[in-house]
């Protein structure tokens, strides 16, 4: 059985993913894990954490019985993206669902000193779910690659595959060309990339798409429309990208409209699952 990690700190943001949780965990046998972590820094008593852990078993109960999801609940003390990141380790989750509001961790997760650092802590693919994004299946995953990058793409790929088996979703994978013309060498690139996939991986629901332009916003949205995506994945290796949906100045408007959720993985993860 799959297991989803969801960190519950009661607000909006965390509710409206553990919405979504619920259902990625209906349409495929999977169990829900609730995750509340009282930070130090708040001083917490004996009895304020009590207080917590019988509000997220309370929850947990009400899912178990009202939405016919199996869930269990956990209470840490610490470092929020600390204790996400041992939790995720010690239960094998298989995916962790979180609000936008927990952006700014899971880009210290992934921007760390250095990526050997990265890569330890990221035990699982994250999902990051825009405060207004409403779960309706999943059929459609867009991947942003980067055929300069073929290991690390074809490896985030193949994660994608196991997701897109799981719940018989369709793929779009792009890369994004910064010119307005794609060059011969650009295209040989692109296709050696398709036939390692080809050769990687008998999965038949998979497009590809070398996509031109130097309107980024245009193309992004583009691409989200063409697709249909109801996930944009990205690498955490690609940091290009990262950034352009974490930073503060460049955060991608088209990601914000459409509100599409953010499924980050890591070429360094070893599926085990």
């Amino acid at each position: 059985m799959k297991t989803i990690l969801v960190p519950i700190d009661f607000s909006k943001n965390a509710h409206n993913a553990l919405t979504y949780a619920i259902g990625m965990a209906h349409k495929k046998i999977a169990q829900l894990l609730l995750l509340h972590v009282c930070q130090q820094k708040e001083g917490n008593t004996t009895r304020a954490t009590k207080q917590k852990q019988n509000k997220l078993e309370v929850l947990c109960d009400s899912i178990n019985k009202l939405q016919k999801v199996q869930c269990s609940a956990q209470i840490e003390e610490g470092i929020v993206t600390d204790c996400i990141e041992k939790t995720t380790a010690a239960q094998k989750v298989d995916w962790l669902v979180m609000g936008t509001k927990g952006a700014k961790g899971i880009k210290e997760i992934y921007f760390g000193s250095n990526a050997k650092r990265a890569s330890q802590k990221a035990h699982c693919p994250v999902i990051i779910v825009p405060k207004k994004a409403q779960y309706k299946g999943i059929r459609n995953i867009a991947f942003y690659c980067s055929y300069y990058d073929v290991e690390t793409s074809l490896s985030t790929l193949m994660q994608i595959i196991e997701l897109a088996e799981f719940y018989t979703a369709d793929i779009f994978v792009f890369q994004i060309n910064d010119e307005e013309c794609i060059m011969q060498e650009e295209k040989k690139l692109f296709e050696n990339f398709k036939k390692k996939v080809h050769s990687a991986t008998k999965f038949k629901n998979i497009e590809f798409h070398l996509i031109s332009g130097n309107d980024d916003e245009a193309r992004l949205e583009f691409i989200l429309h063409e697709a249909s995506s109801d996930l944009l994945a990205i690498s955490a290796n690609n940091r290009l990208m990262m950034e352009k949906i974490f930073g503060e100045k460049t955060k991608h408007k088209a990601i914000n409209r459409r509100q599409i959720p953010l499924l980050v993985y890591n070429s360094m993860q070893q599926s085990s699952h």
